[in-house]
């Protein structure tokens, strides 16, 4: 699938690699209190960027948002850390047509989404990479496709995309 990546969640990093190729990137949801980040997941998450070659970790947010990357799709990691894992890779050209989106979404922005079971939160156009929440702050990263219908104690978000040549 192609994903066109619209927003990040306000956490980055990248682990040491002891090669080029083995270098990763990752990106999830949470808050950064007091210049210390913390996730309170709500669902544990993340996207992953292999790269083959090393920028400030602060580059690669504006390098690619607005991108669009080759993806397997939302895959379940298991083990001592289960957690959503989207990996994005390679980049694809600016001109191929996406057939989802990466979003990141806030309460402050479009409200707070009840995440308990059968709250019905979401259509079959949504699913949950990562959220977070502390306190009355919500942060959500969602893969979604065009018919995407989100409801929050707002109302309901519809996703609307506007082709220009």
């Amino acid at each position: 699938m192609l994903v066109k990546c619209l927003s990040f969640g306000s956490i980055w990093w990248s682990p040491i690699a002891p090669t080029l190729h083995e270098t990763k990137v990752f990106n999830t949801t949470g808050f950064d209190p007091l210049g210390r980040q913390h996730r309170y997941y709500v669902e544990p998450g993340e996207v992953r960027f292999n790269c083959n070659e090393r920028h400030p970790i602060e580059q690669y947010e504006s390098e690619t948002v607005g991108g669009i990357f080759r993806s397997p799709g939302i895959e379940r990691i298991t083990g001592p850390r289960p957690r959503n894992r989207l990996l994005l890779h390679p980049r694809c050209s600016p001109h191929a047509k996406p057939d989802r989106y990466l979003l990141r979404i806030t309460s402050a922005e479009v409200g707070r989404i009840d995440f308990n079971p059968g709250s019905n939160w979401r259509n079959n156009g949504v699913r949950l990479v990562a959220a977070s929440s502390h306190d009355a702050m919500q942060e959500t990263l969602l893969l979604i496709d065009p018919t995407a219908v989100i409801k929050t104690d707002r109302g309901i978000m519809e996703l609307a995309c506007r082709i220009s040549k």
